[in-house]
């Protein structure tokens, strides 16, 4: 066997385990639109670099069909070994990174990850009560009392977490719904202001046989990119657009 021919068995075995590996990111970790805003579409990138660039390339320049048998199996283990640190050390930054919860907090909705929580000596168990599966959509709720409030933000400034990490804030979306409906935005003057594509909207509002005033609009802020989410008048999400889907003239 040459070197270009073990460099291809190389390449055939990572392909299999990147197909595997792939589709757990984009179906339960990084699933629909978080794929493109919480980070999905750059993990998988270096997982592919890792998995599919490194090693077999790493074959294709040690290995030697001339030196004896023990020292080729050891330079692939050493290969082997090299390539599955790297690949472990990428699967768990990508897995830690997976988003967890979109939390809407005073008018915004925003993309919490599992590192976010354990950042917060918090387990994502808890999240469970708000539904399933992952990430799920959580109520932050803002106090009322300028005492609270006050105390609140003090918390925020001390501590150094963001109030859409406090899990004591945590309320079930759907129930809260009615509060979070007065935050949708003016789609209408977004529109103008922001020069949102129209023609790009209506053509998802046709789809989902509605008109455009029925629907709720509220901003998602992630790490990437940011969305617009469309909700229905019961609080289910039921499209979105892209940032990117944004142009000005």
């Amino acid at each position: 066997m040459n070197r270009i021919k073990a460099s291809l068995v190389h390449l055939s075995v990572s392909i299999i385990f990147f197909i595997f590996f792939s589709s757990l990111l984009v179906y339960l970790w990084y699933p629909e639109f978080y794929f493109y805003t919480a980070g999905g579409w750059q993990g998988l990138k270096i997982a592919a670099f890792v998995d599919l660039v490194l090693g077999p390339l790493l074959t294709l320049i040690v290995f030697d069909r001339n030196k004896v048998s023990w020292k080729i199996r050891f330079d692939l283990t050493v290969i082997g070994i090299l390539q599955i640190s790297a690949l472990s050390w990428a699967i768990f930054a990508i897995y830690g990174e997976r988003p967890v919860a979109s939390v809407f907090w005073d008018g915004q909705i925003y993309v919490v990850s599992a590192l976010d929580y354990e950042n917060n000596a918090s387990e994502t168990d808890f999240l469970e009560q708000f539904g399933s599966p992952l990430p799920v959509l959580i109520y932050a709720e803002k106090p009322d009392k300028p005492s609270e409030l006050a105390a609140l933000y003090n918390k925020i400034t001390k501590e150094q977490i963001p109030p859409y990490e406090l899990i004591e804030l945590y309320r079930p979306f759907e129930k809260n719904f009615s509060i979070i409906q007065a935050y949708s935005i003016d789609i209408e003057r977004f529109m103008s202001s922001n020069v949102l594509s129209e023609k790009k909207l209506r053509e998802k509002i046709e789809a989902l046989n509605t008109d455009m005033d029925e629907l709720v609009y509220i901003p998602l802020k992630s790490k990437y990119k940011d969305i617009l989410m469309l909700f229905d008048n019961q609080g289910k999400l039921v499209d979105y657009i892209l940032i990117s889907d944004i142009h000005r003239h």
